[in-house]
């Protein structure tokens, strides 16, 4: 019996430093063997992306300020507010699943005609950009 004693008093220090040292594998192999077994559910998935409502509404603030540029603003702002006018669409465009080519185009003629064409690609799927129209988000 003291034998016993001896061999539990020597090896439960080395069994403590692995338990510590393993702990997160044992926590990660617990929660799979939990979520297998279905006592808890997986989360549901968050959005990666802002709701389309704040898409739109950011598009139209945009919009609203690249067509009424006051006098004397620099082309620095000019092409600021551009290139994040045309990263709305763009993320607009993937939550409509509106194809677009306004990533691989360089600023110029090619690019602001492809701008109209997504806005209204956009437009038919229902996102109100201008102001002036009416439609969904």
């Amino acid at each position: 019996m003291q034998s016993i004693e001896i061999g539990v008093a020597l090896a439960a220090p080395t069994l403590l430093f692995g338990l510590i040292l393993h702990l997160g594998r044992i926590l990660d192999g617990l929660e799979w063997l939990v979520r297998r077994i279905g006592l808890v559910r997986d989360p549901a998935p968050r959005p990666t992306h802002p709701p389309i409502e704040k898409v739109a509404a950011s598009l139209r603030r945009l919009d609203r300020e690249i067509l009424t540029f006051a006098p004397g603003t620099t082309n620095t702002r000019r092409r600021a507010l551009q290139l994040a006018y045309d990263d709305l669409l763009e993320t607009a465009c993937q939550a409509l699943a509106v194809r677009h080519e306004l990533g691989d185009l360089p600023p110029g003629w090619n690019r602001d005609v492809e701008r109209i064409r997504v806005e209204s690609c956009l437009e038919q799927a229902g996102l109100c950009i201008r102001d002036g129209h009416r439609g969904a988000a």
